[in-house]
């Protein structure tokens, strides 16, 4: 071989498989006012193409679809929770070679009262009133509670209150007169 030059052997190597990110670290729930609070540690290396994604379901529920959330962020509130509810969480990393492996949280919301029902409407005839109001969306309410002063031909009021494990929440008001008797 002459002076100065060296020979080069090529050799066929693996192809270099993509590395899966790691799993938020530190992920915890806690719940608030029919809501839950995430919050999570960076993956071992924070990615200009990492972001995390979560999905939640009530107990024995369906889940819901997978949520993208910010590259920077550490903490998520999810709202529009039930009150009362228990929840199982599930988060992961993605970056630009896939997803990593789900870390599940679970977290309850706080029990609160239920809010007024909406739409509440009355109307009257000889000695009964018929009652309707929107379906507020909230399971966890357990049934309602109505209280009505009813006197022929005169106005009357009727209140309505939703009931769930925490007690009864505000009253919806609405008033109608009845037609009399024959």
């Amino acid at each position: 071989m002459a002076a100065g030059y060296a020979e080069v052997t090529w050799v066929n190597a693996a192809p270099i498989e993509p590395t899966l990110p790691a799993p938020p670290a530190g992920a915890a729930a806690a719940g608030g006012n029919r809501s839950v609070t995430l919050t999570w540690d960076s993956p071992v290396a924070w990615l200009a193409t990492t972001y995390y994604q979560y999905r939640y379901r009530p107990a024995s529920g369906a889940w819901t679809r997978w949520a993208v959330l910010h590259p920077r962020n550490r903490a998520h509130t999810i709202s529009g929770l039930s009150s009362g509810a228990h929840y199982e969480i599930e988060m992961r990393a993605a970056t630009d070679t896939g997803f990593s492996d789900p870390v599940g949280v679970f977290a309850s919301t706080a029990a609160t009262a239920p809010a007024a029902p909406a739409g509440l409407a009355a109307a009257g005839g000889d000695g009964w009133v018929d009652l309707s109001w929107d379906n507020p969306g909230d399971s966890s309410i357990v049934g309602y509670h109505t209280m009505n002063w009813i006197t022929n031909g005169l106005r009357y009021q009727v209140q309505i209150r939703a009931l769930n494990v925490a007690g009864a929440g505000n009253p919806s008001q609405t008033t109608a007169t009845p037609t009399p008797g024959p």
